[in-house]
């Protein structure tokens, strides 16, 4: 089995059955049916369960910061109405740039 998560399910599909004998392609089954069971498989092997709740959402690491190691998760609530807040400091700072340059407009 090929261990690269960035390939697609049509590129996995597609070089293991190049590696198979001419003479299997008889016993192989249709590409649909075989995406779909690797489908399947990827789903029920690296999925976790769906939240019953707001309180069961819980935010991986992996989640929390960007590629630069730059805090991502800047809020979190926690509570039964559940707010998050994703954003980099960076972009709080052009969002509240732009709110206080809209403020000083006249918009009537």
């Amino acid at each position: 089995m090929l261990q690269n998560p960035t390939l697609s399910t049509s590129e996995v599909i597609e070089r293991t059955v190049s590696n198979l004998p001419k003479c299997s392609n008889v016993f192989t089954p249709k590409l649909s049916t075989l995406k779909r069971s690797l489908y399947r498989y990827h789903k029920s092997a690296y999925q976790s369960q769906e939240p019953m709740s707001l309180a069961d959402i819980s935010v991986p690491e992996i989640y929390r910061k960007t590629f630069d190691d730059d805090k991502f998760l800047q809020y979190d609530s926690e509570d039964n109405r559940r707010i998050m807040i994703f954003a980099t400091q960076e972009n709080i700072k052009v969002n509240l740039k732009t709110l206080l340059a809209l403020n000083r407009l006249d918009l009537s």
